[in-house]
């Protein structure tokens, strides 16, 4: 009977130890650029940032289960984080974004000054549903003191062709700019660069990835909204200033996005 509990054991220990080599292997691939985009290391993740982007975590999609429609939510963010919320009315730990991406998936994370800088997914912190979110300082390089990350664009590890791929970046006073993803390539992880010069009192509010038929909805607070092909704002560099893209007047942008069409739409 000994012998056999002996051998049942050996058995799952050579499962377990061919299992780990296994996953070594596509990681050594992956390091010297044949990695093949096997689902099982490269594992989709849900991406949430809170506290006005301060903080942030990462969430495998692998622990969830469906539910029917109606039921009551899983929460994703634990209540009453150690960060105080600077507004009465601000939740503390309120959640501002979550994006679906994988896990050697690229990060481009825009800041309020118009500043960028680019990290992995896999280095932002595993967590789970009711761990509390890391703050992003601890990830980013050293920031300003009135600045902070205002939006995040995720750039797929399996998208080799950039040639139709752009960040568009949106101001708080209308002005917009398109630069190719390519354009990021030069970065290097935990530096800081300059990605949109702003004017005096403006600042960056929006950064969202596109193609060049996408369309790009604009709407300011009062309500006023418009929509154009994201080709019409002319592709440039990091260090180009921002072109007017929407007329405000006494108004402020209230929102922006991407609407994936073609030129039908607009007709």
């Amino acid at each position: 009977k000994d012998l056999v509990q002996l051998e049942a054991a050996l058995d799952v220990w050579e499962a377990e130890e061919q299992r780990e080599q296994q996953q070594a292997e596509r990681l050594s691939k992956k390091r010297q650029g044949h990695f093949e985009d096997d689902n099982s290391v490269n594992q989709q993740c849900v991406l949430l940032l809170s506290n006005s982007f301060s903080q942030i975590k990462r969430i495998r999609t692998a622990r969830w289960k469906g539910r029917r429609r109606g039921g009551r939510g899983k929460m994703l963010s634990r209540k009453g984080t150690t960060v105080e919320a600077e507004d009465e009315d601000e939740l503390p730990d309120a959640i501002n974004a979550a994006f679906v991406c994988r896990e050697f998936d690229s990060l481009l994370a825009f800041t309020k000054a118009g500043h960028v800088f680019k990290l992995q997914a896999l280095d932002v912190p595993l967590m789970q549903h009711k761990d509390v979110s890391m703050p992003i300082e601890e990830l980013a390089p050293a920031l300003p003191k009135d600045d902070g990350v205002t939006a995040v664009i995720a750039v797929p590890f399996a998208l080799k062709d950039l040639s139709n791929e752009f960040a568009i970046m949106v101001t708080a006073k209308g002005c917009a700019k398109r630069v190719p993803l390519s354009g990021f390539r030069t970065l290097r992880s935990g530096k800081l660069c300059v990605a949109c010069p702003l004017d005096e009192g403006d600042a960056l509010r929006w950064a969202l990835r596109a193609q060049s038929q996408d369309i790009l909805v604009m709407v300011s607070e009062t309500g006023a909204s418009l929509c154009f092909q994201a080709h019409q704002l002319r592709a440039s560099t990091l260090k180009a200033k921002c072109v007017p893209a929407m007329k405000l007047g006494g108004d402020s942008m209230g929102g922006c996005g991407i609407c994936r069409a073609d030129a039908r739409s607009l007709a």
